[in-house]
């Protein structure tokens, strides 16, 4: 995933950290 690609998703899956 990207980090702008999915904002929910970074909340269910922190792929950013």
């Amino acid at each position: 995933m990207g980090l702008g690609e999915n904002p929910v998703a970074l909340v269910v899956l922190p792929t950013a950290a």
